[in-house]
């Protein structure tokens, strides 16, 4: 029985002192670096959030230009398809180049900007 007991050691008031400014200081150690760390993590969360969002709303963009793209795309299909046609060829020639077939006669009756000059 005489192994098991522990042996008290008294300390004077100002080691008493000394170990608790050293406990102090090393709380207020902890705390720094526990406050530290903290501030490094929500730093890394605040850029880790905002590089999603951006993220976010650059894919939105490109969905958005992919859908008019998309039906940009269903608009020139439809017009290669017409370019086989005679009819449509046609058509064009008479409204885009002004072209008429030899035995047909072309009437011009003036455009929008002679109308509007004589009316005033």
């Amino acid at each position: 029985m005489a192994g098991s007991k522990r042996e008290r050691t008294y300390k004077t008031p100002s080691e008493r002192k000394q170990e608790k400014k050293k406990r102090q200081h090393m709380s207020t150690r902890k705390k720094r670096t526990i406050l530290i760390a903290c501030l490094i993590i929500g730093l890394l969360t605040f850029t880790y959030v905002k590089n999603i969002v951006s993220l976010k709303i650059e894919h939105n963009r490109l969905v958005k230009e992919q859908a008019q793209l998309i039906a940009e795309r269903d608009k020139l299909k439809k017009t290669l398809e017409k370019v086989d046609d005679a009819n449509y060829i046609e058509e064009l020639a008479r409204k885009q180049l002004k072209l008429m077939n030899p035995d047909e006669i072309m009437f011009t009756f003036g455009d929008e900007e002679n109308a509007k000059d004589e009316k005033k």
